[in-house]
């Protein structure tokens, strides 16, 4: 026992890496699940009819940005690869491919969202109310995609070469702004008009301008490895878009089916009825602020496993993948404490009912006895596997636990039995349980460990 902690907590420079890494991916993503507490914060003083808009308008975002962030991972597996391997010329025309991807993405949801919003979020929800502010909302944010999904692509790509901080100070000016132009608009201060939700959105969009305008400012300026002609990012062999396709398609489809059958829970919750999505919508928004470090780790797992493979240390890939096992089930587990502990009074800051507050408690604390199985998926999935160029097997997993087994109980429990939302919520947490078991299978053998750069001709 004793031989095991020393090798898990003796290597200086593994942890010197991931702080290097992890620190500031932390603070940016705790900083974005910050503003949407704040949103959700503000828009609650509307009352529960207003935040269960905005949190049925935000599930075709949501599915919009994980499906990017599928385009934006599957570029960082090369970029970290080639990154490693001090093979830096590809890493533009990796990019580029994944430019014109996330494009294609973008104005598919942006069409969606301007011509038919009314027939996307009846699938969310039954309340007329609900459904015409969400509409509001919906149809202005929507203007945003395009460039957000760009600033998620150089962000990842950012991300992947070690430059962690920029990202970082590119978060703090748009939660600034995005903070600052809620209060005014939302509520009507310094003189302008009081517009709510519409506030809310108008908001979000200009804090998402600005936030593109400084990512491409640290991503583009001179001396930056991702700055280069116009030539470079457009001029692709056919060998290197057919195998970053082979490793982005799986992680876009599993962050897209991800994304599918969480809103199928989404869905689920709304039989239950409209106090159900509130509760789950003010639950969800503070285990963001849980699972931000989790999440940070499995960036920066993606991006060392990466590096080392790209390297050829392959001895330090399997060091790598077991340090980051074991640190992720504590670091969950000292999480799950503090959010049972905090839930109670978080939950007094949102204007919503006694009975509303109650479930969302609730919500939290049972989220917080499956949080340490979380995060360890979570990295592992996400971070360790993918970062070893393994990204068909997270999409199996996430198909087998959450459609085969998590999704299908939801609806049974609302529809059929009529739970309650906390005891639906009790059935699907078979999901992290049994991801879990996949996950430790997986990582004892060598398949998972794929240099995805070898042979391929930029």
């Amino acid at each position: 026992m004793l031989a095991f902690f020393k090798d898990i907590f003796s290597d200086k420079r593994f942890y010197h890496t991931l702080i290097t890494l992890a620190i500031p991916i932390v603070i940016q993503n705790f900083l974005l699940s910050s503003l949407n507490m704040v949103d959700s914060l503000m828009v609650g003083a509307l009352g529960e009819t207003a935040i269960a808009a905005v949190g049925v308008a935000n599930q075709l975002f949501y599915l919009f940005n994980i499906t990017i962030i599928g385009v934006g991972t599957g570029c960082s597996i090369f970029i970290a690869q080639f990154w490693g391997s001090s093979n830096h010329e590809p890493i533009k025309k990796v990019l580029g491919v994944g430019l014109m991807t996330m494009l294609f993405f973008a104005v598919i949801f942006t069409a969606g969202a301007l011509f038919i919003p009314h027939i996307i979020l009846g699938l969310f929800s039954r309340d007329p109310a609900v459904i015409e502010l969400a509409t509001q909302y919906l149809t202005v944010v929507s203007l945003s995609y395009i460039i957000t999904g760009a600033t998620v692509v150089f962000t990842n790509a950012l991300k992947s070469i070690g430059n962690t901080k920029a990202p970082m100070i590119v978060s703090i000016i748009a939660v600034a702004t995005n903070a600052g132009l809620n209060y005014v608009l939302i509520f009507g201060k310094l003189g302008f008009p009081e517009l709510g939700v519409l506030g809310a959105a108008i908001a979000t969009v200009i804090a998402r301008i600005i936030e593109f305008c400084a990512i491409l400012f640290f991503a583009l300026r001179k001396n930056s490895p991702l700055r280069g002609k116009f030539r470079s990012y457009i001029t692709v062999s056919r060998d290197l878009v057919k195998k970053l396709y082979a490793s982005m398609v799986p992680v876009v489809l599993n962050e897209a089916v991800f994304g599918v059958l969480t809103s199928l829970y989404t869905v689920a919750y709304g039989i239950i009825g409209t106090q159900a999505i509130a509760a789950v919508q003010i639950s969800n928004t503070v285990q963001n602020l849980f699972t931000v470090v989790c999440i940070s780790m499995s960036g920066a797992a993606l991006v060392m496993v990466g590096h080392e493979i790209g390297a050829g240390h392959m001895d330090e890939v399997h060091h790598y993948a077991r340090r980051l096992t074991v640190l992720s089930l504590m670091v969950g587990a000292a999480l799950g404490i503090a959010l049972a502990l905090a839930a109670p009074p978080i939950s007094t800051l949102f204007n919503v009912s006694p009975e509303v507050r109650q479930s969302a408690i609730n919500l939290m604390r049972l989220f917080s006895l499956i949080l340490p199985l979380t995060v360890v998926n979570m990295v592992v999935l996400f971070g360790v596997l993918r970062g070893g160029g393994d990204t068909k097997f997270p999409l199996y997993a996430e198909v087998f636990t959450m459609g085969c087994l998590a999704v299908p109980l939801a609806f049974l429990g609302a529809a059929v039995f009529h739970f309650t939302v906390e005891q639906v919520y009790m059935l699907i947490m078979i999901e992290p349980a049994a991801k879990c078991v996949l996950c430790y299978f997986r990582m004892r053998g060598n398949k998972w460990i794929k240099d995805v750069t070898t042979g391929v001709a930029a």
